[in-house]
């Protein structure tokens, strides 16, 4: 069972698409890539020239748990959306991540936060599959590891918080989001981080890329 198919889930992802798309829409290159686990375009109005998704009716690429099938420096702009959650070794994807950005080139990421009504979720498990089986990471060490491997956060936002229980649903309060904004700034159950990679004294030039649109990278792990 994939939950972001759900009425809940599909709601999810669609407002992470509103608050995705005020990133995606300021950046520019040739190459994009969107890691994902539900069928959201992020990418539809980027003005990146080439997308490549690893889901859905899109899907062009597939890839191992931990490691992106791209030669270093190719990609100007990664979207990782719940991601994170499926990854046993996040350092791993985090230093993935910045070996094949483009110095100058970003990473937009959006994942569960574990002090949320989806962490509680996860924490009780009342599901056995996917997200709800997983184990979530807080903002803080994902921020640490970013910045480990060489990233520079530009942005962070923590937000969505409606509860999480009715997969039936499309749940959606207003009143709930401004009350979480302002008294429960941390508890939301998404979070958002963008980064950039800055690689002093190196120019970002057009990577290339050998026909790729007309084949599948293909790797040994196909995500569910």
């Amino acid at each position: 069972m994939n939950w972001f198919n759900t009425k809940a889930g599909k709601n999810l992802l669609q407002f992470e698409k509103v608050v995705i798309n005020k990133f995606v829409q300021q950046k520019f290159g040739y190459y994009a890539v969107q890691l994902s686990t539900g069928e959201v375009n992020f990418l539809e109005h980027s003005k990146i020239k080439s997308h490549f998704f690893t889901y859905g009716k899109a899907q062009s690429i597939e890839l191992l748990e931990e490691s992106l099938p791209f030669d270093s420096s190719s990609v100007d702009l990664i979207v990782a959306s719940h991601i994170f959650e499926k990854i046993n070794d996040t350092q791993a994807l985090v230093d993935e991540l910045f070996r094949v950005i483009l110095p100058g080139g970003y990473v937009i990421i959006s994942t569960f936060n574990p002090i949320s009504f989806a962490g509680a979720r996860s924490f009780f498990g009342f599901d056995n599959y996917f997200p709800w089986n997983a184990s979530f990471l807080s903002m803080r060490k994902l921020q640490g590891q970013l910045i480990d491997a060489g990233f520079s956060v530009t942005e962070a936002k923590v937000s969505f918080y409606q509860p999480l229980f009715l997969d039936h649903k499309s749940f959606f309060n207003k009143t709930w989001e401004s009350f979480g904004d302002r008294w429960f700034p941390f508890l939301g159950n998404v979070y958002f981080i963008v980064v950039q990679k800055k690689v002093p004294g190196l120019i970002p030039i057009k990577p290339k890329w050998r026909k790729i649109k007309q084949s599948i990278v293909v790797a040994n792990k196909k995500y569910d």
